[in-house]
Protein backbone atom coordinates (compact mmCIF):
# COMPACT_ATOMS: atom_id res chain seq x y z
CA UNK A 1 0.00 0.00 0.00
CA UNK A 2 1.48 3.99 -0.67
CA UNK A 3 2.51 5.88 2.07
CA UNK A 4 -0.63 8.00 1.01
CA UNK A 5 -2.95 5.86 1.06
CA UNK A 6 -1.56 4.69 4.51
CA UNK A 7 -2.27 8.93 5.45
CA UNK A 8 -5.24 8.83 4.36
CA UNK A 9 -6.20 5.42 6.47
CA UNK A 10 -4.88 6.99 9.57
CA UNK A 11 -7.64 10.65 9.06
CA UNK A 12 -10.47 8.19 8.81
CA UNK A 13 -9.39 6.46 11.53
CA UNK A 14 -9.56 9.32 14.05
CA UNK A 15 -12.26 9.51 17.01
CA UNK A 16 -14.32 11.73 17.05
CA UNK A 17 -16.28 12.86 19.91
CA UNK A 18 -19.24 15.30 20.42
CA UNK A 19 -18.73 16.92 24.16
CA UNK A 20 -22.25 18.20 26.18
CA UNK A 21 -22.20 19.43 29.57
CA UNK A 22 -25.19 18.29 30.54
CA UNK A 23 -27.47 18.54 27.52
CA UNK A 24 -25.88 21.38 25.82
CA UNK A 25 -23.50 21.03 22.79
CA UNK A 26 -19.87 22.73 23.48
CA UNK A 27 -17.48 21.50 20.87
CA UNK A 28 -15.89 18.67 19.27
CA UNK A 29 -13.39 16.79 20.57
CA UNK A 30 -10.77 14.78 17.84
CA UNK A 31 -7.80 12.38 18.96
CA UNK A 32 -5.34 12.97 16.52
CA UNK A 33 -2.85 11.60 17.64
CA UNK A 34 -1.75 8.21 19.89
CA UNK A 35 -1.07 10.16 23.51
CA UNK A 36 -4.22 12.30 23.17
CA UNK A 37 -7.05 10.99 25.28
CA UNK A 38 -10.93 11.89 25.96
CA UNK A 39 -9.66 12.68 29.43
CA UNK A 40 -7.52 15.48 28.05
CA UNK A 41 -10.88 17.67 28.22
CA UNK A 42 -11.22 16.32 32.12
CA UNK A 43 -8.08 17.34 32.97
CA UNK A 44 -8.50 21.02 31.75
CA UNK A 45 -11.55 21.59 33.17
CA UNK A 46 -9.57 20.20 36.46
CA UNK A 47 -6.45 22.70 35.89
CA UNK A 48 -9.12 25.75 35.97
CA UNK A 49 -10.31 24.30 39.68
CA UNK A 50 -13.11 22.91 38.70
CA UNK A 51 -13.38 19.35 40.11
CA UNK A 52 -17.31 18.84 41.01
CA UNK A 53 -18.17 17.26 37.60
CA UNK A 54 -18.98 13.61 36.54
CA UNK A 55 -18.24 12.49 32.79
CA UNK A 56 -20.23 9.48 30.90
CA UNK A 57 -19.54 8.74 27.29
CA UNK A 58 -22.56 7.53 25.21
CA UNK A 59 -21.07 6.32 21.50
CA UNK A 60 -19.47 9.32 20.28
CA UNK A 61 -21.28 11.55 22.71
CA UNK A 62 -19.07 12.48 25.70
CA UNK A 63 -21.29 14.28 28.32
CA UNK A 64 -20.15 16.17 31.36
CA UNK A 65 -22.54 16.29 34.09
CA UNK A 66 -22.70 19.08 37.18
CA UNK A 67 -24.65 20.98 38.98
CA UNK A 68 -23.29 23.44 39.61
CA UNK A 69 -19.89 25.62 37.88
CA UNK A 70 -22.13 24.83 34.74
CA UNK A 71 -21.53 28.02 33.03
CA UNK A 72 -17.59 28.28 34.16
CA UNK A 73 -17.43 24.66 32.74
CA UNK A 74 -19.10 25.87 29.49
CA UNK A 75 -16.36 29.13 29.36
CA UNK A 76 -13.85 27.10 29.94
CA UNK A 77 -14.68 24.23 27.42
CA UNK A 78 -15.11 27.35 24.67
CA UNK A 79 -11.23 28.72 25.47
CA UNK A 80 -10.27 24.76 25.84
CA UNK A 81 -12.16 23.88 21.60
CA UNK A 82 -10.94 27.36 20.34
CA UNK A 83 -6.91 26.60 21.57
CA UNK A 84 -7.40 23.09 19.78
Amino acid sequence: MAKDALDNDAILNEDQYNVFVNDDFVGEKTLKNPGENLSDVDDFIKMQGISDFTTKLDGNRYTIEADSNVEDIKDTLDVYFKNR
